[in-house]
């Protein structure tokens, strides 16, 4: 557009060229620019533009402009304005106006007709309260380009172990807290993933709920908040669930699994909770018993139940408590009988609401991926078993960098792939230790809040023949996010990792099995190696007999008090018989 000398000068950065002066007085004089008066200042303007100045500002031209380019323009200001925002950053009304010499109200509705056309973008885009901004579109594409990539140089990877001691502090389990607002708040962290339901109540949510008890669970099923979904059996006596807030059931429910031993019993449950709708095991019974006795089964009342958790299992059925799944791990003498155990009503997981569509379907996985990792990657898409891979959210995610969500960056080391974060959770991951104690998790193997075997891959351990996995009942202890120790199920067997310093395993050791032991039945460990060793010989015996372990026939014995005395400075307080029972996992700073 029009150009003072100055702005020449400023845009001529050819300092072995001829002098400018020259050079303008040449363009006026063979009628390819003109010299213009506007706003009190002499500038330059292109002779094809003669027009539009004349007729937007009512400027008055010099001689010399070729009579092809007087011609009537049409929609003068508005073109002046479109060119203004294809070469500006976002501007107010004042700007063109002054550079203009004409009233900010005389471009003011320009601007609203060019943001009807979709031509402009309004609103405030800037920082600092100037005012309605209005910008070109591809400009403001290019002002977020330009910022994301900023902000990506700005975000140096942190390492693995950074990553593994974040973790635990996204999840809450630096700071339990109390009551049905904490439990939602954790569920929104394990929302969609597969988990042991054994684990799930018995470590998992208590080391996040300090006053955690199974019916506050069963009250959210009951208010229709919460509902649950089966992602497979293991064994007889435990499975795999998703926990899912209703609202968001069918978006992260997964396509129900195939049923090779799928029988007419199967079909006549399907079909009866098809038309009734939700129902009680008894209404549940009466409808399918002919198709049992059909087979010739002896018991089909057995026969009926067993059908009914091979449809929990494949995803197909649910149930509105929880009671179903505490019956399986119950011990014998505390088991219910009969229909008691599977209390509440049944209903077919589509009953929950409308199927969404591919895009809604997106989001909410890409939305729980993030919730659950802070960071979400390839890696934690694949522990997550997410139907069709990281490939599946990628574009959504990408979509909510555009709109300023997410952030997309190298966050962490050796996660492969493009990496997707809230910027709060970018920040908590970055931030240094809020005091120079260091930090001791005691977390079961599946918890979401444990990276290791699952988002990073599982460290050197120093047992050779040691085979570590993301077992029910296995437990790791991390030293500020280091993997330190590995306990098998049950804990009979420890082994401490490779490449970590010993001073770390001798405080995992003296710390975490202290509480590890607190949730045995008799509130003590039996150690029967080390690093695949008898525990009488093992380096790291010494440390913790002297911390109060005991040595008998049978092994190492770690009693669950003897935390008080390995550790007084590893808890805010003295831990009591109470406390070690309500919270196991608890992170402390050692």
């Amino acid at each position: 557009g029009d150009l003072s000398l100055d702005d020449i000068a400023a845009r001529f950065d050819a300092p072995s060229s001829p002098p400018l002066g020259p050079i303008l007085d040449q363009l006026v004089a063979t009628g390819r620019a003109g010299r213009v008066r506007i706003a009190g200042k002499d500038r330059y303007i292109a002779a094809e533009d003669a027009a539009r100045y004349r007729d937007g500002l009512g400027i008055v031209l010099p001689k010399g402009i070729p009579s092809a380019f007087l011609d009537k323009a049409e929609a003068p200001i508005e073109s002046l304005i479109i060119r203004w925002a294809r070469t500006h950053a976002p501007f107010i009304a004042e700007g063109p106006a002054s550079r203009w010499g004409v009233p900010a109200a005389q471009v003011e509705p320009i601007l609203a007709l060019l943001e009807a056309r979709g031509q402009l973008v309004r609103g405030e885009l800037r920082p600092g309260n100037f005012g309605i901004d209005s910008c070109d579109p591809e400009v403001l594409r290019q002002i977020r380009r330009r910022t994301l990539f900023k902000l990506r140089a700005q975000v140096a990877p942190v390492g693995v172990d950074q990553y593994a001691s974040f973790l635990p502090r996204w999840h809450g389990l630096d700071q339990p807290r109390r009551g049905p607002l904490a439990l939602r708040d954790a569920i929104a962290r394990l929302e969609g993933v597969a988990l042991p339901f054994s684990e799930l109540e018995s470590r998992i949510l208590p080391a996040r709920i300090l006053d955690y008890h199974p019916r506050m669970l069963d009250e959210l099923g009951a208010a229709g908040e919460l509902t649950w979904v089966g992602a497979g059996s293991l064994g007889t006596k435990d499975g795999r669930i998703l926990l899912l807030r209703r609202d968001r059931a069918r978006a992260l429910a997964p396509d129900p699994q195939e049923m090779p031993n799928r029988s007419a019993v199967h079909d006549a449950i399907l079909e009866h909770l098809r038309s009734a709708g939700a129902s009680f095991l008894v209404a549940i019974e009466q409808a399918a018993a002919p198709a049992a006795r059909a087979l010739g089964e002896s018991a089909p009342s057995s026969a009926i139940k067993a059908a009914l958790w091979d449809l929990v299992w494949a995803g197909l059925i649910t149930n509105d408590t929880f009671a179903p799944l505490r019956s399986l791990g119950a011990p014998a003498t505390r088991r219910m009988s009969g229909h008691a155990s599977f209390g509440g009503r049944w209903s077919l997981v589509e009953s929950l609401g409308p199927a969404p569509t591919g895009t809604t379907r997106a989001h909410a996985q890409a939305t729980a991926l993030i919730e659950r990792w802070g960071i979400a990657s390839r890696q934690g898409a694949r522990s997550d078993e997410l139907p069709g891979g990281f490939a599946t959210v990628s574009d959504v995610l990408r979509a909510m960098e555009d709109a300023g969500t997410v952030r997309r960056g190298y966050f962490v080391e050796n996660l492969e792939g493009a990496q997707f974060a809230w910027p709060g959770a970018i920040d908590r991951l970055r931030e240094a230790p809020r005091s120079e104690s260091r930090r001791v998790d005691v977390l079961a193997v599946v918890d979401p809040a444990n990276a290791w075997g699952s988002a990073l891959p599982w460290p050197q351990l120093a047992d050779p023949d040691a085979r570590p996995a993301r077992r029910v009942g296995a437990t790791v202890i991390l030293v500020d996010g280091a993997l330190a120790v590995w306990l098998e199920p049950k804990a009979r067997r420890v082994v401490t990792a490779v490449g970590v310093s010993p001073e770390s395993v001798e405080l995992a050791l003296s710390v975490g099995l202290p509480r590890v032991a607190a949730r045995q039945r008799r509130r003590e460990l039996l150690i029967e190696a080390i690093d695949g060793e008898a525990p009488a010989s093992s380096r790291w015996a010494r440390g913790l007999l002297a911390a109060g372990a005991r040595l008998d026939y049978r092994g190492l014995v770690v009693s669950g008090s003897s935390i008080t005395q390995v550790a007084p400075e590893a808890a805010s307080e003295p831990a009591t018989e109470d406390a070690s029972d309500e919270d196991d996992d608890e992170s402390v700073d050692a």
